[in-house]
């Protein structure tokens, strides 16, 4: 937990050959934790006899000013090259950003991605997509939450 806001600014490019299978995982849990109770209005933090606002709180928490921005670039350029990937965004960070684009570029390339992000109180998360099927017989595969 740094007094100072911090950018983050991360990109990786990957390259599958043919026939090559590559699985990739991200996980960012950096940025601390949400404060607790921030989910309660401040009537309900009133009610509870709570000696400051959760929201309040969570207004002053320093993590809050950091930025966590992401990209991955994602090339299949071999026939029958296949990537898989997990990304997942828990991070106590103000704003948090995870891209990822896909080229399909050979017959027979594959993908599937699987993104989770969670935030709570002032945070920002969003997760992004792109997906490019270049040949035929491409197959890709995704879900998000």
């Amino acid at each position: 937990n740094s007094p100072c806001a911090t950018l983050v600014n991360g990109y990786t490019q990957i390259f599958v050959g043919a026939d090559a299978n590559m699985t990739h995982s991200f996980l960012d849990e950096s940025g601390g934790f949400v404060t607790s109770r921030v989910e309660l209005s401040d009537s309900e933090a009133m009610e509870r006899s709570l000696p400051e606002s959760p929201r309040v709180v969570e207004s002053r928490r320093p993590a809050l000013q950091n930025s966590n921005f992401q990209a991955f670039d994602v090339h299949v350029t071999g026939d029958s090259g296949s990537f898989q990937s997990s990304l997942m965004e828990l991070s106590g960070n103000g704003r948090s950003r995870v891209a990822i684009s896909t080229a399909l570029l050979r017959p027979g390339a594959s993908v599937s991605i699987n993104g989770f992000a969670l935030s709570g109180g002032a945070q920002r998360t969003d997760m992004r997509t792109n997906i490019y099927h270049m040949a035929q017989g491409t197959i890709s595969r995704q879900e998000q939450r």
